[in-house]
């Protein structure tokens, strides 16, 4: 288990999704033409532990945060950036798994839906989803 599959399931959810969301996404380190509206996926990183005793089976585990700002048009109003990130979070439900090759992700909390602020071009509302990550 690592980073990269850890944040590909997570994607996966995204890309996969058949919810209200823009199709338009900006991921980590890849170019993307910033036109509104789209989402920025950001993940802030993970703090790995490994509980397991000398001798006992290895119990991996890392905990994360992975925000997804909604970036909308500016000087519409705020619901629809409201409604994709509603939409969004909803992707994620408190304790639901997400399976992976070699683990699983459990969302450890309701995502946190932030208020809106003014973005250089766009509108933004930021989605936060808290993870913990266990290899099986």
């Amino acid at each position: 288990m690592n980073e990269s599959t850890i944040e590909n399931a997570l994607k996966a959810v995204i890309e996969n999704a058949s919810a209200a969301i823009p199709s338009s996404i900006s991921w980590p380190n890849l170019d993307h033409d910033g036109q509104p509206p789209y989402l920025e996926v950001i993940f802030t990183g993970g703090s790995g532990t490994n509980p397991a005793l000398a001798g006992e089976a290895k119990a991996d585990r890392t905990t994360g945060v992975m925000v997804v700002n909604v970036h909308t048009k500016k000087d519409i109003g705020t619901d629809d950036a409201n409604g994709y990130a509603t939409e969004l979070a909803a992707l994620f439900p408190k304790s639901s798994p997400i399976s992976f090759s070699g683990g699983k992700i459990n969302i450890t909390d309701k995502p946190s839906i932030r208020k809106g602020f003014d973005g250089t071009s766009t509108w933004i509302v930021a989605v936060s989803i808290p993870y913990v990550a266990t290899a099986t």
